[in-house]
């Protein structure tokens, strides 16, 4: 069984399918990893995740 993957992208939709989503986990956690990380400050972290 196949699992699509459906991730929004601003305000244009954007599906990823299996192996695609797990490649940009990867990618996160390697970036992570490598310190290439921001860190955002409270208001911008409400503005962000909408609260």
């Amino acid at each position: 069984m196949k699992i699509q993957f459906e991730i929004a992208s601003t305000k244009d939709e954007i599906s990823l399918n299996e192996k695609e989503y797990y490649a940009k986990l990867d990618k996160s956690i390697s970036q992570s990893e490598a310190g290439k990380t921001k860190v955002l400050p409270k208001d911008k972290q409400k503005e962000f995740l909408g609260i």
